[in-house]
């Protein structure tokens, strides 16, 4: 088990830069300096210690806090690889999906986060959110971006971790 203690001895944390930097690499490619790991497709950056795969933000946490997050961390500006500690939180699933800015595949008809296109009545648009496991039905709207408004307000109103 990887520990506060082991990983300080392999790398340093530089605040400017919100990453981890090698010490003392593990592999042979890796130099001193280097910042650990590489980013993967989904945009998060992750590395390999001890023949375990870990996320970097997941290790700044260990790093700062002595032990590994209970559930998830959520970047609270959403980018991805940016790992400055004053950027993560710890959070549950359901919060962190609150921090989505994009629609997920499910709803490509609009490409507008909350926002689904009514095909059977009228080309209208219905708003939906998520609170507390459950759908929340919003409306419906002549436009997109009338729905998209109303998504946006209930959002600021139910969701403590959203950003818009």
């Amino acid at each position: 088990m990887l520990t506060q203690q082991k990983l300080k001895e392999l790398v340093v944390y530089c605040p400017e830069r919100g990453g981890l930097f090698w010490l003392n690499p593990t592999g042979s490619k890796a130099k001193p300096g280097n910042r650990i790991g590489a980013k993967t497709h989904e945009g998060y950056r992750q590395t390999s210690l001890f023949y375990v795969q870990y996320k970097e933000h997941r290790l700044v946490w260990l790093y700062h806090n002595g032990c590994f997050p209970k559930h998830e961390i959520d970047h609270i500006n959403g980018v991805r690889d940016d790992n400055r500690i004053e950027n993560l939180r710890e959070c549950t699933s359901a919060q962190n999906k609150q921090n989505l800015r994009v629609c997920t595949k499910r709803n490509d008809s609009t490409k507008i986060l909350g926002v689904h296109q009514q095909i059977s009545k009228s080309n209208s648009y219905t708003a939906r959110i998520s609170v507390n496991g459950k759908n929340l039905y919003l409306g419906s709207f002549k436009t997109k971006e009338e729905a998209s408004e109303a998504y946006i307000a209930a959002k600021r109103k139910y969701h403590q971790f959203g950003r818009l």
